[in-house]
């Protein structure tokens, strides 16, 4: 019987592991994203962040007049490599097509 309990709290506790492990992980992936991104914005003291999963998510900051330029989405691959909704490149289609595939 006491084997019985020592594997089923074993079996908990490996699941509380693995729970806290995929959190930190998703908490380490927004952290890094937050620190690739923010340096190419105009302002970056100023960037706010939300609705962030991963390496994607939104990010508002002040442009070069002082004024917050609105959420804009962001996906970033690494500290070179990031895409911004408004100022990419990517229109519409392309980058509601590159976020749908990496973000969701």
């Amino acid at each position: 019987m006491k084997k019985i309990i020592f594997l089923f709290c074993l079996t908990i506790g490996f699941g509380v592991y693995a729970d806290n492990d995929a959190e930190m992980q998703e908490m380490k992936q927004q952290q890094l994203a937050r620190e690739y991104l923010t340096p190419h914005l105009k302002d970056p003291d100023s960037a706010e962040f939300r609705n962030q999963k991963g390496f994607c998510g939104e990010v508002n900051s002040n442009n070069s007049l002082g004024d917050k330029t609105g959420f804009q989405r962001f996906i970033v691959s690494d500290k070179d490599l990031y895409v911004l909704e408004q100022d990419s490149g990517f229109f519409g289609v392309d980058f509601e097509s590159l976020w749908n595939k990496m973000c969701n």
